[in-house]
């Protein structure tokens, strides 16, 4: 499938919601947590929001106030749930197991850069201890998308996740290798929007 990929900086007007079969999913990371700062792994941990990332979501929630959106999904985990909180206002919110972070097993609360995380991170069918292997990890996340596009095959919708759940988010969309997909800058103050139509190749595009 060709994908019309535009990663640039738009400023998009009140969207009605999409009348020709189009189904728009504006795909959210929460905000800065205090492991982040850290440069901790955390998986399925469950750090708070750090001040800055109660202030990203807010500056998110202000570029998706005059967008008319059907539902927020959310992962569970505090971090990503809190986000969409502030985000949602009146709007309802759904909670997927499914998008939750990887589970990183052993690795959970250690350092980013420490050695034996990068050398086992990348390897097929490494669950590191008690965790996911990055093939449970990515049917998993795919599992929620078939839930959320079973509901939904028209309409706005945001998904608030973390950054591997939206890259798998990204990946499986878009038909992205992972490679492209971890290329894509993503602050925790971005919103992309990926538009599905019936009639037009996959778009990517970043919400100004």
């Amino acid at each position: 499938m060709r994908v019309l990929w535009l990663i640039v900086a738009t400023t998009v007007a009140a969207t009605q919601a999409p009348a020709d079969g189009t189904l728009r999913i504006y795909l959210v990371r929460h905000g800065q947590t205090t492991w982040n700062v850290e440069r901790r792994v955390q998986g399925w941990s469950d750090p708070p929001l750090s001040s800055e990332g109660r202030r990203q979501a807010a500056r998110v929630a202000r570029r998706l106030r005059r967008e008319r959106l059907d539902a927020i999904y959310t992962s569970p985990s505090t971090r990503a749930a809190d986000t969409a909180r502030i985000i949602a206002g009146a709007r309802p919110i759904v909670t997927l197991t499914d998008l939750r972070e990887r589970n990183f097993g052993v690795f959970e609360g250690v350092r980013d850069s420490d050695p034996d995380y990068l050398a086992r991170i990348g390897r097929p069918g490494d669950a590191l201890g008690d965790g996911e292997t990055s093939e449970q990890f990515t049917a998993r996340v795919e599992n929620a998308l078939t839930t959320i596009r079973g509901r939904w095959s028209s309409g706005q919708i945001a998904i608030v996740g973390h950054f591997g759940t939206n890259t798998v988010i990204l990946r499986s969309l878009l038909k992205l290798t992972e490679r492209a997909a971890d290329a894509i800058p993503r602050s925790s103050d971005d919103v992309y929007v990926i538009e599905l139509s019936p009639r037009a190749p996959p778009r990517l595009r970043r919400l100004r």
